[in-house]
């Protein structure tokens, strides 16, 4: 006899992928034109963190620029593969009990529906920014400004002003960033880090599938780059964004944002994928061409 226990269980069933095939890219210097990367391949998730590594100058910003369209590539592509919601509200987790053999199984539905291989191509920053939003290194905004007024500048807005559901996105996005105390102070009149979290939280207003952080981190102590790491993951797990770190404290990223994938710049200008699991000293060493120790096993990560 087999029984069927209904539970109701609540998952994301939906997973939007930023997929790059062959991306060769560079850019124009004083010596003429330089390419930075060659063949570059690599898959983003919704829902989970991402980070790039690698010694300065060897192309990651100018990788996410490429990717945002805003640097022309030389070949390859850059697309989103959405993904949509099946028509069932929630997950049902039936538990099947096999009473004579006294064996139970879990069997969770997930829906995963890729409709007829729908690519969007990012052939143009307008195109791109629906889907993918930024924090660069450095970020220009009006010091006449005050904080709520940058933070809304990320936003959607129409003709008759902000809508109701981009209010409620605004508060969330000064809560979770901690600046809600800020929001109306000048911009002129931040510290560093704080202005650092007005530019992530100017990103998160723009609330695409996406986001990419170009060492966003680059300006923050240590408490603030701990939070700042943990904003990330929340964002990512709560929202079921995909988010790409470009840092040089991969120490820290590793500890507190627990990336999925570790995309390593390597000396031949290619870009090589692992698991956190998988990083090496070697690896490492090669990526930053010095010599590192890293000991990521158990208890954290340490770089020396």
């Amino acid at each position: 006899m087999t029984i069927h226990i209904l539970q109701s269980m609540v998952y994301y069933m939906f997973m939007d992928i930023l997929e790059v095939k062959n991306l060769n890219l560079g850019f124009n210097c004083e010596c003429g034109f330089r390419q930075a990367l060659f063949d570059v391949s690599f898959g983003l998730e919704s829902g989970k963190m991402h980070a790039l590594v690698g010694e300065s100058g060897c192309g990651k910003s100018t990788l996410l620029k490429t990717i945002l369209g805003l640097r022309t590539k030389i070949s390859g592509t850059v697309a989103v593969v959405p993904a949509t919601q099946s028509a069932l509200p929630n997950t049902i987790d039936f538990q099947t009990v096999d009473e004579e053999n006294n064996n139970e199984q879990a069997e969770i539905f997930r829906v995963l529906e890729v409709p007829n291989n729908e690519i969007i191509s990012l052939t143009s920053p307008k195109i791109g920014a629906r889907y993918l939003s930024y924090v660069p290194q450095n970020f220009m905004v009006s010091s006449n400004l005050t904080v709520q007024e940058t933070v809304k500048l990320g936003g959607k807005s129409s003709f008759w002003g902000f809508s109701a559901e981009s209010s409620e996105l605004l508060a969330e996005v000064l809560k979770i960033t901690r600046i809600e105390a800020l929001k109306d102070r000048s911009v002129a009149t931040l510290s560093g880090g704080e202005l650092a979290l007005v530019n992530l939280a100017r990103a998160l207003m723009q609330d695409t599938c996406f986001l990419l952080i170009d060492e966003g981190d680059a300006s923050l102590d240590l408490g603030r780059r701990t939070e700042f790491y943990h904003i990330l993951s929340k964002w990512a797990l709560t929202k079921n964004r995909g988010i790409l770190l470009v840092t040089h404290n991969p120490e820290m990223a590793l500890r507190s944002c627990k990336p999925q994938q570790i995309l390593l710049t390597m000396p031949n200008k290619t870009l090589m994928s692992v698991k956190p699991q998988a990083l090496t000293s070697e690896l490492l060493s090669k990526s930053y061409g010095a010599s590192l120790t890293y000991a990521g096993a158990l208890g954290g990560h340490t770089i020396s």
